[in-house]
């Protein structure tokens, strides 16, 4: 589960920015705010574990470990833009339909 606390002292931008961009509160009127809380959630957690694999891939002496934990966090962050690219979709797709909902 996510750890809000963290997330609030977390040093990464991204992972911090979680709580202030309106992904963890966003409000829809056609029912998509359970998605969007929960891909804001996913995406969040996708940031913290890259975070923390970043920090242990510093503190590794060897250089196999490192780089595995390096390749992980370039994993993660994979993960959290492909979330993000799903959230714009949503939005978008549903903007859209608001759109021709009005026109019609």
């Amino acid at each position: 589960m996510l750890e809000i606390s963290k997330l609030q002292t977390s040093q990464n931008p991204k992972v911090h920015g979680c709580l202030s961009d309106g992904l963890l509160s966003r409000v829809s009127a056609t029912g998509l705010v359970v998605v969007l809380i929960n891909l804001g959630e996913e995406i969040c957690e996708c940031y913290r574990h890259a975070e923390d694999c970043a920090r242990k891939a510093t503190a590794q002496l060897d250089p196999k470990l490192k780089q595995d934990f390096l390749d992980l966090e370039q994993r993660w962050l994979f993960l959290a833009r492909s979330y993000e690219f799903t959230q714009r979709l949503i939005e978008c797709s549903d903007e859209t339909t608001r759109q021709a909902d009005k026109s019609a």
